[in-house]
């Protein structure tokens, strides 16, 4: 009998002080709806750069626009998405090269540059050009980057 009491006693509280975390483990709101990892903007598509409200908000920033441009803006992207949606389900079974896929994206930011270029004021637009000039040289910096390493081990 002392022997059973002897390990019992510990079992259970090892039992104890254990489960815990386990009980409460699943507690927490569930992720929103087509969202596998709970974080808002994210896992519904392989989203790489900052979500649309961080876009929004720097280009408020960067443009001081008007309520009414700011959903001018938000409707230009939400359309632009809905077209990328489309052209990826059309595309199932057959994806582009990647050069297709580079040229498709040049095409497609081409479209919102122009888009958002006509919701601006003469002023904005000259603000819009210099930051379109500002990420034009942030992408090649980067590209040269990522081409010397290649290049110097040849």
């Amino acid at each position: 009998m002392k022997l059973t009491h002897r390990f019992l006693i510990p079992a259970i509280a090892l039992a104890a002080l254990v489960s815990p975390p386990f009980t409460f483990a699943q507690d927490g709101p569930p992720p929103p709806p087509g969202n596998s990892i709970g974080v808002p903007g994210k896992g519904e598509g392989k989203t790489r750069g900052p979500d649309l409200e961080k876009r929004i908000a720097r280009l408020k920033e960067i443009l001081s626009l008007t309520p009414e441009q700011e959903t001018q803006v938000r409707e230009i992207f939400a359309r632009q998405r809905e077209q990328s949606k489309a052209q990826r389900q059309a595309n199932k079974g057959n994806r582009p090269t990647k050069e297709e896929a580079q040229k498709l994206r040049k095409e497609r930011r081409d479209k919102i540059d122009t888009a958002i270029r006509a919701v601006l004021t003469p002023e904005q637009q000259t603000k819009w050009d210099a930051h379109l000039a500002e990420r034009k040289d942030r992408g090649d910096k980067l590209r040269k980057r990522k081409q010397s390493p290649e290049s110097s081990a040849t």
